[in-house]
């Protein structure tokens, strides 16, 4: 019979049509799968350290802050540090700072910064080098009540203080398609996470477009 000379398919042959739609798949999918579980785990690892920090300064009794080094050239990191000065003050000037600054008032920002650093020394449990981003997750900026703005260049903190309180912060990340946010409330150990999706379609440069949407996130929280 005619029937008994076609032959379907052997169990190789699907097995090997299986695998190569995989890879297909895996090939379309994987920067952006590669992207969210980086972008993830960095979110993870900076949760732990705003819960840290938080617990920090109620069990010692200090001030805690976290150091945001946000400049690429520097390459982007956090430090942990603390401060038993029971008198110390935030200065306000240093805290909202604009992003573009003259040299003059870059260097007198400067040397306030290196007199207020001075009562603050490492949490020596914290280990930066764990907390370095990878290539393909940006540190956008941060911005809080404290700062009244939102930083995009050089080094800002968030503050943790003895009585449980911390600065009501957002912090901004971006990969190549979507941006993440952490936002901290000031009393509940609560810190809630949101990615926005970068459209395909967005109008500009990619580096001003996430940079104006970070912008924007930030004004929002803010109100």
């Amino acid at each position: 019979m005619k029937g008994h000379s076609q032959k379907g398919f052997s169990l190789i042959e699907i097995l090997v049509a299986m695998a190569l739609v995989s890879i297909i798949l895996l090939i379309a999918v994987g920067t952006d799968f590669s992207d969210r579980k980086s972008l993830d785990q960095i979110l993870d690892k900076y949760e732990r350290v705003i819960r840290f920090s938080s617990d920090e300064a109620i069990l010692k009794n200090n001030f805690v802050r976290m150091n945001l080094n946000i400049d690429k050239d520097d390459g982007q990191h956090l430090s942990l540090e603390y401060s038993d000065d029971k008198d110390f003050v935030i200065d306000l000037d240093l805290a909202r700072r604009e992003n573009s600054e003259s040299e003059s008032d870059k260097e007198l920002r400067e040397e306030k910064e290196k007199e207020q650093n001075s009562s603050f020394s490492n949490v020596p449990e914290f280990e930066a080098e764990d907390f370095e981003l990878p290539g393909n997750v940006v540190l956008l900026g941060s911005g809080s009540e404290l700062t009244e703005n939102f930083i995009t260049s050089g080094k800002t903190q968030i503050y943790f203080y003895p009585n449980g309180q911390k600065d009501a912060s957002i912090i901004i990340f971006a990969t190549s398609d979507e941006l993440a946010t952490l936002e901290i409330e000031p009393f509940r150990r609560v810190i809630n996470r949101r990615y926005i999706k970068i459209p395909e379609d967005f109008n500009g440069e990619f580096e001003e477009y996430i940079v104006e949407k970070a912008n924007e996130i930030f004004s929002e929280w803010a109100k």
